[in-house]
């Protein structure tokens, strides 16, 4: 019997305990031997010392560093798995994950995506909203989103966005009729906020949004987009004003 979810996790460089905990998260869930684990790596990767017995399949695939992005794509063209969810080495999957495989994945209704819950470090649980168009303002956390294979038939990780090509891939994929996506208040994933989308802004996606949102939702809410961004950097223009005043001061 095939596998039902293949996960991909991109490491570069990684700490192996760290590594490990990760991996541990995924072999604990009563589910694991409907996971293909899949890690991309583009450094070095240390040695493990963690028991992968209990996975469909594992799999440790080398690649040159050109992104996390890249190394997602190269990813799937590997799976197998009838979905695929995306991880960074330190993120961790949870108990609730079991119940999304068992009752989400394996259901009579085949959705092109489901979006869970995920509880980010320092800002506490993230519920996807329902209503697609939110998408625009805020992305879902990747490692709550399992999507159908097929629907990279269609779409892949844009890799000229170094930080936010997931966003742009979950604006096509929400604004797309032909998607079944389902929404669940399920919490599956811990996302460590550690990572380089916590430090610096993707400013070749910030630039192209409105023309990403205009094919995707159309004219009306590229406008809104617009409006958004300039008011951002209206109130940042002022923010930054009044703490060089203070400081000053």
């Amino acid at each position: 019997m095939a596998n039902k979810l293949s996960v991909v996790l991109a490491a570069k460089d990684p700490d192996r305990r760290t590594l490990e905990l990760c991996i541990a998260s995924f072999s604990a869930l009563k589910k694991s031997n409907d996971i293909e684990f899949i890690v991309v790596s583009s450094g070095v990767l240390p040695e493990l010392r963690v028991d992968v017995s209990a996975f469909y399949c594992f799999t440790i695939i080398d690649i040159p560093p050109e992104g996390v992005y890249s190394a997602y794509n190269h990813g799937v063209s590997c799976a197998s798995g009838e979905y695929v969810l995306f991880y960074g080495f330190d993120d961790i999957a949870l108990p609730d994950m079991d119940k999304v495989i068992d009752g989400i994945l394996d259901g009579e209704i085949a959705y092109d995506l489901v979006v869970c819950a995920s509880y980010m470090q320092g800002t506490g649980v993230a519920v996807p909203c329902s209503w697609s168009p939110f998408v625009l303002f805020r992305n879902f956390c990747h490692q709550g989103v399992f999507y159908k294979r097929s629907v990279f038939d269609r779409y892949q990780y844009d890799t000229k966005y170094v930080i936010q090509a997931d966003h742009k891939m979950n604006i096509q994929v929400l604004a797309d009729p032909l998607m079944h996506v389902h929404f669940s208040k399920m919490l599956v994933s811990y996302f460590s906020a550690g990572g380089i989308s916590s430090s610096m802004a993707d400013l070749v996606f910030r630039k192209d949004l409105s023309d990403i949102t205009r094919d995707s939702f159309g004219l009306f809410f590229a406008s809104v987009v617009l409006a958004k961004q300039a008011l951002v950097d209206i109130f940042s223009v002022i923010f930054n004003r009044r703490f060089r005043s203070r400081r000053k001061n």
